[in-house]
């Protein structure tokens, strides 16, 4: 990932990572905490899924961790068609809760 990312304002960690997630492509646990300042990128995920329904894609990946020895991780990222279906959802309930509270970034 690029570690120049200029983001847009968001009102929430949760909208920012939410619209960092469809601008920018995926993310992993070190990625987010240097990128988007979000010390727990597991937890604002599992927030994503349950606030706006959105299903998150993962994979676990081996990183180089403290002082270089290897590390697990998630990479977190939401496919092409997930954002299709959100934006489906959203032109079908656009005063939804989960559209008032993020589905906005959904474009």
């Amino acid at each position: 990932m690029d570690n120049n990312i200029v983001m847009p304002p968001a009102e929430t960690k949760i909208n920012r990572v939410f619209l960092a997630l469809r601008t920018c492509g995926s993310f992993t646990r070190f990625d987010a905490e240097r990128q988007l300042s979000d010390h727990c990128l597991p937890s604002t995920i599992s927030e994503i899924q349950k606030r706006y329904g959105a299903e998150v894609s993962r994979k676990f990946l081996t990183v180089p961790g403290f002082q270089g020895k290897p590390t697990q991780c998630c990479e977190y990222w939401v496919t092409s068609e997930e954002w299709i279906r959100l934006k489906r959802r959203k032109e079908e309930a656009p005063n939804s809760d989960q559209t008032k509270r993020g589905l906005q970034n959904v474009q």
